[in-house]
């Protein structure tokens, strides 16, 4: 499963923004392996954000998370 998260806004800066996320990929991380999360496009995104969004996946899958096209603002988060 891909997700481009661009389609949520180039900024994710909130905890309800990961959770918005999250709820919308629900039903389909379920029968999935493997998750590509792709911030091309993406300018910012804040801890609250992206500790929202991985802890839901993690709680509700044990699937593998891939990350592709972060830049720097995604490095050491």
């Amino acid at each position: 499963m891909n997700v481009k998260l661009s389609a949520f806004g180039s900024s994710l800066s909130s905890r309800l923004k990961g959770r918005e996320v999250f709820g919308s990929i629900k039903s389909e991380i379920i029968n999935s392996k493997k998750i590509v999360l792709d911030f091309d496009k993406i300018e910012i995104m804040t801890i609250s954000f992206g500790t929202e969004l991985f802890d839901s996946i993690n709680e509700y899958s044990d699937c593998e998370i891939e990350i592709i096209n972060y830049n720097h603002f995604l490095n050491g988060v």
